[in-house]
């Protein structure tokens, strides 16, 4: 799969998400519905064949646009060796209003394998690799949302150019202050 199909892909299925999104609700009033915010979080998935258990940090860069780091853990299967995965990448909103709800996720991905022995055929590749993807979150408590990314890691491998990831995190963020949540995040 060429870098040109896999950038597609991520163009389809960030359509797809943004064609079911939240509706937004009607206000007349300015600004986001989610104020910007500091979030943190835990949870695990799937990478490639790998079961991955991880964490992860985002802060806001503005009213639309948050800049997200994340550690993982990705276990041995098989004879693919453990490894080290860390990221960082932009989230965009598919739509202004929704903030973080629904995002495209762009970024970087650096992996390193831990502990590989001789006969060890891995389905990750070791260095710095773009990734692509969608994140979705909802609110399920006062202060924490349930977010699930999907992403491509692209590893210009012969064998094995894309890697998928999927990833479930419980997400904690500060609530805003009551004068903030009353004005869907303006002051």
């Amino acid at each position: 799969m060429s870098p040109r199909n896999v950038a597609a892909t991520a163009v389809v299925l960030a359509c797809a998400a943004q064609a079911h999104g939240q509706p937004v609700p009607h206000t007349d009033l300015p600004g986001s519905i989610v104020p910007p915010r500091i979030e943190l979080g835990g949870g695990g998935g799937v990478g490639g064949t790998s079961p991955d258990i991880g964490m992860l940090a985002s802060v806001p860069l503005g009213d639309r646009l948050s800049f997200d780091i994340g550690a993982s853990y990705l276990a041995r299967v098989w004879y693919s060796p453990a490894f080290g995965l860390g990221q960082a990448q932009l989230r965009i909103p598919f739509r202004a209003r929704l903030r973080s709800r629904y995002s495209l996720l762009v970024g970087a991905t650096y992996l390193e394998a831990v502990d590989p022995r001789q006969a060890d055929s891995p389905l990750w590749q070791e260095g710095l690799h773009p990734h692509a993807g969608a994140s979705m979150q909802w609110p399920i408590g006062r202060g924490i949302d349930l977010r699930v990314d999907a992403q491509l890691v692209v590893q210009f491998d012969v064998v094995i150019p894309v890697a998928p990831r999927a990833v479930a995190a419980i997400v904690w963020h500060a609530e805003p202050p009551r004068s903030l949540r009353a004005t869907g995040g303006t002051p």
